[in-house]
């Protein structure tokens, strides 16, 4: 069983919706660990937390925007065109507890993460996305990745003992990726977050070949109109999170869906996240986790293909902020004030600096007030995602 939401399967609506899989991995009992198999011991891969918080995450931001489901944190998927029809979850945690609680408090027990459950929650997506052609396919992989000859992702069985092919208990992500082509799905959105990395014990398989657990596309079968695929990390180089909370990518493709990755709607007052907006938000604020956190490499990847189309329509757009001074002295004495009429924020010299929040887009004035220094007085026009403003005063 891996449906999150909603409760019975027979209450998922054929009409445009939005389906989703999740697939969140931390357990590989035979990488590491007292199952590990000698040769999964070789890959140098340990078991992870940060891509268990990132799928619950993931799933709760879908579901938030459900009557009752709601969060103080998170204002949830929003589009009317193409309201949430399912949202299939896969989970494997060290602990091998595979319950969730959903954002209307009730708790829900998701099948793990081994490839069989996979391909079992593949199959029933891929039915939901391929009803209606207006339908949006949104899938959500949280775990190790191996690039090689393809980009594979690994199910939590992977190198299990016995099984003769144990690359068949990893998913050949490329080949899922063409395979959707036969799906009648017009947008599709792909999140893959994991290392793509080449590490040497899979470079010397010979032919190595995942599970595209899609096939039987031919040519012939159109492209999506739309299609997204975002990746964690650049070809060749390690994806990364706090091992107590979600990933620093799906941190940053939730606040781009949230509205730092948000334009008004042509012809509306709409905020609006598209596939291609959200592909151009990713990259600042990819940086921005960076910076914040101090981190030596954080990259991302993000590839949208045929034409724009609507994902989210955030409550509001918003920017991403940092403000302060260059030099570290002049920080502990500076006090803000940030106003917008009727936006009015302030923040007292003691608190941490550089100030980092979220303000509306469009023209601030930003005051800076020191003990032994000039006052600054800037006008900013803040434009989304990522806006910087670093002064030191003479």
């Amino acid at each position: 069983m891996s449906l999150y939401w909603p409760d019975d399967a027979a209450a998922v609506s054929t009409e445009p919706r939005l389906h989703a899989l999740v697939v969140a991995v931390g357990d590989y009992p035979y990488l590491s660990g007292p199952k590990a198999t000698p040769e999964g011991k070789k890959f140098g891969l340990k078991p992870l937390t940060t891509t268990i918080h990132t799928g619950a995450r993931i799933a709760a931001w879908l579901t938030a925007g459900l009557p009752g489901f709601a969060r103080d944190d998170l204002n949830g998927y929003r589009n009317t065109g193409c309201p949430l029809g399912s949202v299939e979850v896969v989970y494997s945690p060290p602990d091998g507890t595979s319950v969730l609680t959903r954002p209307d408090g009730t708790p829900v027990a998701v099948g793990p993460a081994t490839m069989a459950d996979i391909k079992a929650a593949v199959t029933a997506w891929f039915n939901r996305c391929s009803a209606h052609p207006d339908n949006i396919a949104l899938f959500y992989f949280a775990g190790h990745g191996i690039s090689t000859t393809a980009q594979f992702l690994l199910a939590s069985d992977f190198y299990a003992p016995g099984v003769l092919d144990p690359w068949e208990n990893c998913i050949d992500f490329t080949g899922l990726r063409q395979g959707m082509r036969k799906c009648k799905a017009k947008t599709q959105l792909f999140f893959v977050d994991a290392c793509r990395e080449r590490p040497f014990d899979a470079t010397v398989q010979v032919n190595p070949k995942g599970q595209s657990l899609v096939g039987g596309a031919v040519w012939s079968d159109p492209p999506p109109a739309a299609t997204g695929t975002y990746y964690a990390a650049a070809e060749g180089l390690k994806a990364y999170g706090p091992a107590d909370g979600p990933t620093y990518f799906a941190t940053a493709v939730l606040d781009a869906l949230e509205g730092a990755g948000a334009g008004r709607e042509k012809g509306t007052r709409k905020w609006l996240v598209d596939t291609f907006s959200l592909a151009g938000a990713l990259g600042p604020l990819t940086e921005y986790l960076k910076d914040e956190h101090q981190l030596s490499s954080l990259t991302c990847s993000p590839h949208p293909e045929g034409n724009p189309a609507p994902i989210n329509y955030p409550v509001r757009g918003y920017v991403r902020v940092k403000v302060g001074c260059k030099d570290a002295a002049k920080n502990s004495q500076l006090a803000l004030q940030l106003t917008r009429l009727p936006d009015d924020f302030t923040s007292a010299k003691d608190e941490p600096r550089p100030w980092r929040g979220k303000l509306a887009p469009g023209d601030w004035r930003i005051q800076m007030k020191f003990d032994s220094f000039d006052p600054l007085d800037l006008s900013e026009t803040l434009i989304d995602p990522v806006h910087v403003v670093l002064e030191d005063p003479v």
